[in-house]
Formats: structure tokens, C-alpha cells, sequence
């Protein structure tokens, strides 16, 4: 994929989430991202791996599941206006449909429905890009130490702009270390949506032996273990598509599971000293026999 293209599916994914909640077509997605419609949902479904009209409903029904189940006096039909419906026979059909189950018996049991991979998002079944095929292998670390602090706030999968200075700064500090493995950000939960204020983040650098000499906020073990890793080449902007073929497309046919461990980003070259179509990126999935 272009860097042109790529930036024209992200304006139209960005647009996506900023109106979600309304009523949007296909043609003012794609007048948004400056291409013909024709144009616009070839290469959507081409890149993304589904339809313009399927995202928008997969993304929708997610929305309209994470109310229902945690916003309990909230009535069905104010859901599904919330999440973009406009009727609510409309909603409970498509609902019904994607989840095998009604808006109220999900309301009731929603811990008995997972359809996404990706642990903290389980109502989320949008498919990975199918021209996305980024290099990976296979690698038992031994336990490392985690040195980092913590903020919230993620634009396009990465940090909000107004923390990229703290986090650089921090980052060179710990890099001047002996016994590194690695400049790192990990995830406790996966943001839900591309410019998500509220995901936590945590920036540090992974260790061959504690350092508490270090004083950073937190600390924490990283057991020993499998991993599979995913190189990124190119712009950090475009790392979701990297995690969604991770999470969505390779893990499901691996002969893996998700082991309980933080997955993670480690960063190979200086955003400073390298143009961005050069930034090298590892994802860190950790694995277990299924």
C-alpha cells in the first residue's frame, strides 16, 4: 500500500469514528478522504478486508454491546440511536444477527458472548486487511524487567502528540542503561477506536536485570515465554493495521493462544535520525500452545 493511500483510508477511518453515531454513506466517507466512491470502496475492501458498510455496522454493533452491558438503565432503543441505528427493530435484527442473541438476553449474560480475539475488545469481529502480511517469527525470551511510567491517550495506535516529548525524554534516559533488551511501550487494554483519550499506555524499557536504581513510577516482571513478533516498516500512524493482522488475521489459523503476559511495541530506530517509511517497529504477541 502507497503512503497517498494509506493516508486517504486513514482520513476515511478517522472520519468513521468522529461520526459513528450518526447517519453517514459511503460517498461522504469517501468525499472526506478526496476519492470517487467507486474508487474509495474498492480500495477499502481491498485493504481493510471488508466493505466500507460492514466496518461501519461491526464498529456499531460493538459501540451499541459495550453500552448494554455497562450502562444498565439505559434503554435498548436509546442504545441503538446512540450507536447509529435508526430503528429499533432495525438494531435488534442486526444484533440478533451478529451476536446469536437478542440486545436483552446480551444485556442479561453478556460475559457468556465473545466473537473478537483481542481480549479486552470481545464484541469486536472486524477483519484484518488482506494485503497487510508483515514478517514474523517465533521467540522464547528469557524474563525481563519492565522500568516505565504511564500515561492515557492514543491517536491512530499511538501515544497522543502532547506526550511524545515526555516519552522521548524518557526514553533516553533509560536507553543510556546497561543490560537493555529494548525501548518498549506495552498495553494493558487495546484502544477502542484510532484516537481513543482514555487507553492506558505504558512507556519504558525492558531490562536483562532489575534496576530500581532507576526510580521509575512502576516496575513489573515479564516471565519467560513464547512470542511471536511482528516487524512494522513505516510510519508509526499505521501500526494498528499491523496489531489487527496480529490479532485477527495470523493468530486465529497459528495453532496459538493468547498467554497472560503485556504485548508490546519495541522501537529499532530514532524517529530523529531515520525518515519515517524507515522506522522499524517489533509487535510482541505472547503465545501459548492451544
Amino acid at each position: 500500500m502507497s503512503d497517498r493511500t494509506r493516508k486517504k483510508l486513514e482520513k476515511a477511518l478517522l472520519f468513521i469514528e468522529k461520526n459513528i453515531e450518526e447517519k453517514i454513506s459511503a460517498e461522504q466517507i469517501a468525499e472526506h478522504a478526496m476519492l470517487s466512491p467507486f474508487h474509495f470502496q474498492r480500495l477499502f475492501s481491498a485493504h481493510l478486508g471488508e466493505s466500507v458498510g460492514q466496518y461501519v455496522l461491526h464498529r456499531r454493533l460493538e459501540l451499541a454491546a459495550n453500552s448494554l452491558s455497562t450502562q444498565p438503565t439505559l434503554g435498548v432503543l436509546d442504545i441503538a440511536l446512540k450507536s447509529g441505528f435508526e430503528t429499533h427493530s432495525a438494531f435488534s435484527r442486526a444484533f440478533r444477527q451478529h451476536f446469536q442473541v437478542s440486545p436483552s438476553e446480551f444485556r442479561s449474560h453478556p460475559e457468556h458472548i465473545r466473537i473478537g480475539l483481542d481480549e479486552s475488545r470481545p464484541f469486536l469481529n472486524t477483519i484484518a486487511a488482506k494485503n497487510l502480511s508483515p514478517k514474523v517469527e517465533l521467540k522464547t525470551l528469557p524474563t525481563l524487567f519492565y522500568q516505565y511510567s504511564a500515561t492515557s491517550g492514543t491517536i491512530n495506535g499511538t501515544f497522543l502528540t502532547q506526550a511524545l516529548r515526555d516519552v522521548s525524554k524518557e526514553f533516553q534516559r533509560l536507553s543510556q542503561e546497561p543490560q537493555l533488551y529494548g525501548l518498549v511501550s506495552a498495553f494493558p487494554s487495546s484502544p477502542q477506536s484510532l484516537n481513543d483519550e482514555h487507553a492506558q499506555v505504558l512507556y519504558g524499557a525492558l531490562f536483562y536485570e532489575t534496576k530500581d536504581h532507576l526510580h521509575t513510577p512502576y516496575s513489573s516482571r515479564i516471565e519467560q515465554g513464547l512470542w511471536a513478533v511482528f516487524e512494522h516498516i513505516g510510519h508509526y500512524d499505521y501500526l494498528y493495521q499491523t496489531w489487527n493482522h496480529a490479532f485477527r488475521s495470523w493468530l486465529p489459523s497459528s495453532g496459538y493462544e493468547l498467554r497472560d503476559a503485556l504485548p508490546f511495541e519495541l522501537y529499532l530506530t530514532s524517529p530523529e535520525n531515520t525518515p519515517p517509511q524507515n522506522w522499524v517497529t517489533h509487535i510482541y504477541v505472547p503465545l501459548k500452545a492451544s
